[in-house]
């Protein structure tokens, strides 16, 4: 008995090993998967990233490199070298110090050890904390004659002109941003400085003196106002197309014909279909927090055709006109858009809901189960076929919808930055007219405003 009881426990013992193992490997097949799937994807970029160094185009490497890093996987040594001479060529000297800080966890060398501390002695972290609606130069109090120098100054201004802030290194020394005067000093710590800006007649005065206002011999030149970006950061139009489904409810109540309260109208049963969407309108969006939110109103049309109710034979349909104003959120290129409709629909078809009844004076008897037409007949009366009844009428319906689309293919901009991008969308609305609900889910594309924005 007991070697019995032995041979058991090893078979239940091996089964569970068995299935364990089995559980383990399936699940460790997605994760090795992703790993070569990302590693494979890494070649690809490194390999393009040597293309383009070799052409000395440091924008298209500096772009492959940070794709690189969101791989979130471990780089070489080569890429990171790579990475920080692609940003010395553009002035990004905090990034040049972060990558060589990589490089050199991987593979000590002493020439890193010694560009690093050049860096260390010879430039100051700051980050000057401003608006996007205040769009106005850093300035050194003297040029940096050093060229690697010197381009750290003009990236510093590049960004503070497109993007109001600014987070790096300066070559040591002192600057002016609008009327307000700081020193850079070497350290490990940042200088931060809130960039405010001050009264009309004083900031026309500080530009004029650094030769940015007003600069010209005969006084001209830009204003102070030149500096200011308004609220609007991007306008254009949005525009939709595409497949629509459809369901509408059958109707929660009862409604007395109003001119006969005796009888109830011919309200449709529950309606299911498909037809086509289409939206057209105008977004504007505001400045600051990089041009991420705005608003847009269109206007639009959700169709129905051929739905089916839940027992008639023939076909239903629904076409609804609706206006919706929307927030929308703009986070790369995808659109986020959310807000509330309002809707008029207007419907036909057969078969309405198990409740209408011809008899004058009837009390309705709700069904307990939805629209059973079994359940409006009574013994001792006539029984109508709801089925064969025709029903068409208008309803309002507020509601609300959302849309999340991608949109990254632009298709036209001017040199203002304003224009248009492709998108594809799905979207979706919910609305009522206090009866009966009424749903719509599809996938569109269309065109969304391009927006401007300065890449880091």
């Amino acid at each position: 008995m007991r070697t019995s009881h032995r041979l058991t426990a090893r078979l239940v013992l091996a089964l569970c090993l068995a299935t364990g193992g089995s559980v383990l490997a399936s699940s460790l097949v997605p994760t090795v998967a992703l790993a070569q799937d990302k590693t494979a994807e890494r070649l690809r970029l490194e390999e393009e990233m040597k293309r383009l160094a070799q052409r000395n185009a440091w924008a298209g490497v500096e772009r492959k490199y940070n794709e690189l890093l969101a791989l979130n996987i471990d780089l070489p040594f080569d890429d990171h070298q790579v990475g920080a001479q692609a940003a010395r060529s553009l002035g990004k000297t905090l990034e040049v110090y972060e990558r060589l800080l990589r490089a050199q966890k991987i593979q000590a060398s002493d020439e890193i050890i010694q560009e690093l501390a050049a860096i260390d002695s010879q430039y100051g972290r700051v980050e000057l904390k401003g608006s996007e609606r205040f769009l106005v130069p850093v300035k050194p109090a003297v040029m940096p004659f050093a060229p690697d120098q010197r381009k750290s100054v003009e990236w510093a201004e590049e960004v503070m002109t497109n993007t109001g802030s600014f987070r790096g290194m300066l070559p040591l020394g002192t600057y002016k941003v609008a009327c307000q005067e700081f020193e850079v000093v070497a350290g490990p710590n940042f200088l931060t400085i809130p960039v405010e800006k001050p009264k009309k007649k004083e900031l026309e005065a500080c530009l004029a003196g650094q030769g940015l206002a007003g600069g010209g011999g005969d006084g001209t030149g830009p204003s102070a106002a030149d500096y200011t970006e308004g609220i609007i950061g991007y306008h254009g139009f949005v525009g939709t197309v595409g497949y629509n489904f459809m369901s509408n409810s059958a109707p929660k109540d009862p409604v007395a014909d109003l001119s006969n309260p005796d009888l109830y109208q011919a309200q449709g049963q529950s309606v299911t279909g498909s037809g086509i969407s289409a939206q057209l309108g105008y977004e504007i969006g505001f400045n600051g927090a990089n041009k991420m939110f705005g608003t847009a109103l269109t206007v639009g049309y959700t169709g129905m055709y051929g739905g089916r109710t839940q027992y008639a034979d023939r076909p239903a349909s629904f076409n609804g006109g609706n206006a919706w104003l929307a927030a929308t959120i703009r986070p790369g290129d995808l659109r986020i858009a959310v807000g509330p409709t309002w809707n008029l629909y207007y419907g036909e078809g057969t078969g309405v809901a198990c409740w209408f009844e011809l008899a004058p004076n009837e009390d309705w008897d709700p069904p307990a189960t939805g629209s059973d037409p079994e359940r409006c007949s009574r013994p001792d009366q006539q029984t109508y076929e709801p089925n064969n009844i025709e029903w068409r009428g208008f309803s309002v319906a507020p509601g609300a919808a959302f849309a999340v689309g991608f949109a990254p293919v632009e298709l036209f901009s001017n040199e203002e930055g304003f224009g248009l991008r492709g998108v594809v969308e799905l979207g979706g609305s919910w609305a009522t007219d206090g009866n009966r609900q009424i749903i719509n889910a599809g996938v569109r594309v269309g065109v969304v405003p391009h927006i401007k924005r300065f890449n880091q």
